[in-house]
């Protein structure tokens, strides 16, 4: 990551890696494993059935590390193991239940810039990004309108496409690509920056009208940046259509 940041001179915030999941014996490794890397790297251990022994698992949430629990037959018998040991987890201590995500869509392996859930593909190593830029886009829309906010997204994802593309050429994994959507982060809000482009507050009238604009205009800005990053020899976007490319989601 520091030849990458080098290169081009950008350094991520975070540096997650995420699991495809492990064997349940193997839990308390991968929460020693994540106390030894600290705040260096975030680690992801995958997900796990509700129907697992879930007790054997509170050493990864507790190390620092995450994981999802997936509902494969989405019953409520397994929702409510799920529940019960998120507020084993919170009673101890309220942090913990956020290092703990429940998947319900029924696939144990998915690229999300949603960290908790995120759960590598067995046999891929792919390197992705995800952007937080409430503020930056609210600055650019501020200045230039629409077009401004457009300018600014095709911006900050090719800057983050470069990272990936670096990293990419470094490591020998595949190029995921990047994830545009606008994600809160802390004071960083998606909220603001919808209803600045609304111009009212939400729930007020006009406010989804802001919402549909802003993501009308990370499609465009997607369509521009998959035209440039096309022509990348580690681009995913030149594989043929059986990848399905659109469902790689940055992490």
């Amino acid at each position: 990551m520091d030849s990458a940041s080098s290169a081009t001179g950008l350094r991520p915030t975070y540096v997650r890696v995420a699991l495809p999941g492990v064997r349940l014996e193997d839990a308390s490794r991968v929460a020693k494993v994540a106390e030894r890397l600290g705040s260096d790297l975030l680690l992801n251990a995958g997900a796990w059935p509700a129907s697992a022994d879930l007790e054997k698992l509170v050493d990864v949430p507790r190390s620092g590390a995450y994981l999802s629990i997936l509902l494969a037959e989405r019953t409520w018998e397994e929702a409510r193991r799920a529940s019960a040991f998120i507020h084993s987890l919170s009673s101890s201590d309220p942090a913990l239940a956020t290092r703990v995500a429940i998947n319900v869509t029924g696939e144990a392996h998915l690229i999300t810039p949603y960290y908790p859930l995120a759960s590598a593909v067995p046999g891929r190593d792919i390197v992705t990004a995800a952007l937080t830029y409430p503020s930056y886009l609210a600055e650019a829309y501020s200045r230039e309108g629409l077009q401004g906010l457009r300018k600014a997204i095709v911006e900050a994802g090719s800057r983050a496409w470069a990272v990936v593309e670096e990293v990419s050429r470094l490591t020998g994994f595949e190029a995921g690509g990047v994830d545009l959507s606008v994600s809160p982060w802390m004071e960083d809000s998606s909220l603001g920056l919808a209803e600045l482009v609304s111009g009212v507050r939400m729930p007020r009238p006009g406010f989804a009208l802001g919402v549909r604009a802003i993501n009308e205009a990370i499609s465009a800005a997607s369509g521009r940046l998959r035209q440039w990053a096309s022509t990348s020899s580690c681009s995913p976007w030149r594989r043929t259509p059986s990848s399905r490319p659109g469902r790689r989601r940055a992490t």
